[in-house]
Order: structure tokens, then sequence, then C-alpha cells
């Protein structure tokens, strides 16, 4: 995921720090959040940046968009910040099955 030329999570072939992680682990630690995951949605008019995007399931009915993104952004970098929230009734969960020779 790149935003305004910063790496903030890992795209194809990217060796850079994974920021997606601390976005979640932040965006998770919120008293009103049962969980939390962070994607990178690309930018209509600069496809080469990815924004980050929260969905989230909340514990309070009254949770808006402004107080996770206050919540989050205050914590990290400008080109970490999230952009945008979607609130889940649940998130779904893949679980990746490995041949281990």
């Amino acid at each position: 995921m790149k935003y305004d030329g910063y790496q903030i999570a890992p795209g194809i072939n990217s060796n850079k720090p994974l920021m997606k992680a601390e976005l979640e682990m932040i965006l998770n630690t919120h008293p009103g959040i049962s969980e939390g995951s962070v994607v990178g949605v690309p930018q209509p008019n600069r496809p080469e940046n990815d924004i980050p995007v929260a969905f989230v399931v909340s514990l309070d009915k009254n949770l808006r968009e402004k107080d996770v993104t206050d919540f989050v952004n205050g914590q990290v970098s400008h080109f970490k910040q999230i952009r945008r929230v979607t609130f889940m009734g649940a998130l779904l969960k893949v679980v990746a099955l490995l041949r281990w020779h």
C-alpha cells in the first residue's frame, strides 16, 4: 500500500516495513471496536497510491467514522492516516492452508 510515495503496507515485491499491522494494532485498541482490519484502496486519480481504509466491527452503536479516524490518525504520521472507515457486522477471516514438506 502506498500513499504520496510512502510505502505503508506491502505491495508486490515489497520489502518495506509493514505499516498495516501498526494501523490495525492501534485500531483494535479503540474501546468501541470489537475488531478491525485495514486494506489499501487505489485512489481513482492516482492509482499508484493506495489510501488506508479501515473495516471495523463496532461495539458502540454511536461510534462514528470521525471517532475512529481521530483515534487512529492522532497516533500516526500523516502518510499512514486512515482515510475512510466502513462499519461491518463481522469481518471475513480467511485461513491459508500451507503444504508442509
